[in-house]
């Protein structure tokens, strides 16, 4: 059974077969249910399990082609970003690196992109979010944002994105 669910523009797919399966594996939940953009997962006691979302206090920051570390606007925007961070302890985050199609080879453009997810990352831990907070991941050139062959349209595809998973 897959679920589909619209969030803004973004549609996600949920397969609730495996999903279920993964999360009544324990079993400690015995069944699950969706409920408006999330399901609820229920045996002796209920959980609601979200898909995660896009947060506008928490913005990409670009990269130079082939680089992984942080320029003065990086920091800047990460300290904020480390604050908002602070101030929602529940949240657990997915920092996404991504590359452009000019980093050589789709190895290599992953490798950049693990390397930019990474000192994101440590950034943030160094600014006081725990580190089991942060989930990282590379795409490299998979996922890209911008589509043109122009360099303001492989800038803004040397990223790393955030998502709240959590």
């Amino acid at each position: 059974i897959i679920e589909e669910l619209m969030l803004g523009s973004i549609k996600i797919k949920w397969l609730l077969l495996i999903f279920v399966a993964l999360v009544l594996s324990n079993q400690q939940y015995s069944y699950a249910e969706p409920i408006g953009l999330g399901f609820k997962i229920c045996g002796d006691d209920c959980m609601l399990v979200k898909p995660p979302v896009e947060h506008p206090q928490l913005k990409d920051i670009f990269f130079e082609n082939e680089a992984y570390s942080l320029n003065d606007a990086n920091r800047k925007s990460l300290k904020k970003m480390a604050e908002v961070l602070k101030n929602n302890p529940s949240w657990v985050i997915e920092i996404q690196g991504h590359a452009d199609i000019l980093e050589k080879d789709s190895l290599y453009a992953i490798a950049v992109g693990e390397r930019r997810s990474h000192s994101t990352k440590m950034y943030l831990v160094s600014q006081g979010v725990s580190a089991k907070r942060i989930h990282t991941i590379a795409y490299g050139e998979e996922r890209p944002f911008c589509f043109n062959s122009k360099e303001e349209c492989w800038f803004k595809n040397r990223r790393a994105h955030f998502r709240v998973v959590r």
